[in-house]
């Protein structure tokens, strides 16, 4: 692997908030997400299962890539077969599904 010239240093940091950035987003909405289960808690114990897995399904008939655990996603998208303008909406279904 080649050396990185030292003209990119600014770049790996501003990767490195955003990535910071990220992670702590998701921290928070998986932390108020854990909330608002508890707050559900009063619906009948087969309805939230049936909810998550007909969101799931509708999610996966039009996104089937945002199924899974994402390797063949990434690897797709490093290969360049994913659309680049696709992505962000991958990412959000992703991570919408992750809550």
């Amino acid at each position: 692997m080649p050396r990185l010239p030292l003209a990119s240093l600014p770049f790996a940091v501003l990767l490195g908030l955003v990535a910071g950035l990220l992670g702590l987003s998701f921290n928070y909405a998986l932390k108020h997400s854990l909330a608002l289960n508890e707050k559900i808690d009063r619906w009948p114990p087969p309805a939230l299962p049936l909810v998550a897995c007909a969101l799931a399904g509708v999610l996966g008939y039009y996104l089937p890539q945002v199924l899974g655990g994402g390797h063949l996603l990434a690897e797709e998208i490093l290969a360049q077969r994913v659309a680049f303008g696709i992505i962000p909406l991958l990412f959000l279904a992703k991570f919408f599904l992750t809550m």
